[in-house]
């Protein structure tokens, strides 16, 4: 049935499932992960997990489907490549692969929200700060071996800049133009070829839309700017006399 009102919440409980037996799997069984990458890889699982319900759920966007799908794949993909497929591996495919069945079959298009709304940020702002957040696992999957001082600075800087971003911070505009490339650039000197080449990648990405016109306006909109009502001399002089 297509927009049956329970879809989101299966969908919700899938994702949140799924995400707990990742959790469960990395620390049980972290190889190949080192259990510092293997830690951070679970931590942003479940901060994906919080923000894909809450979209899901209350907001009904559709970033929200859009992220729980990638959420569903990637736990897929790091209980795949376990060197121990134990049974919270087992757990974690299949219930991802339902997430996936569910988020990208028709139960949902009658709850999802057709367009966005016109009052929210535009895409490119909700994109910066998910993806801002995506530092988090980002750099356990890039350096399997474990992680670095720059690692963990990439990471909490990526935290750090999602919260002053989703409160419209000018300093946190400015620190992720100019800032985050930084400690993308360290962190990839750190992290082996392919992990590094990634992090670029990815650093050049969140970059780059830290400098669209549409997220400098989410940031400091057109009314901070545009100049206020000026007075007329010959019509304040009339009136005066």
């Amino acid at each position: 049935m297509v927009g049956m009102p329970s879809s989101p919440y299966v969908a919700a409980a899938l994702i949140a499932v799924s995400s707990a037996t990742a959790a469960v799997h990395l620390a049980v069984a972290p190889d190949p992960f080192a259990p510092s990458s293997a830690a951070v890889i679970a931590l942003g699982a479940v901060l994906g997990t919080i923000i894909t319900v809450v979209g899901l759920v209350l907001v009904r966007g559709r970033w929200a489907r859009q992220l729980g799908m990638v959420l569903a794949g990637g736990l897929i993909a790091v209980a795949a490549v376990a060197d121990d497929f134990d049974a919270w591996a087992v757990l974690t495919v299949l219930l991802g692969l339902a997430s996936l069945g569910v988020l990208a079959g028709r139960w949902l298009d009658g709850w999802i929200r057709g367009r966005p709304s016109a009052t929210g940020p535009p895409p490119q702002s909700v994109l910066l700060l998910l993806g801002l957040l995506g530092l988090v696992p980002l750099v356990g999957l890039a350096s399997p071996s474990g992680l670095e001082t720059a690692h963990g600075m990439l990471g909490a800087g990526g935290i750090l800049l999602a919260w002053g971003f989703g409160q419209a911070q000018v300093w946190a505009l400015w620190a992720m133009r100019l800032v985050l490339p930084v400690l993308v650039i360290f962190a990839a000197l750190a992290t082996p070829i392919a992990g590094a080449v990634a992090l670029l990648a990815y650093g050049a990405a969140l970059t780059w839309l830290s400098w669209t016109e549409e997220v400098r306006l989410s940031v400091q909109p057109l009314l901070d700017v545009t100049p206020g009502p000026r007075r007329i001399r010959g019509a304040d002089e009339n009136g005066a006399s």
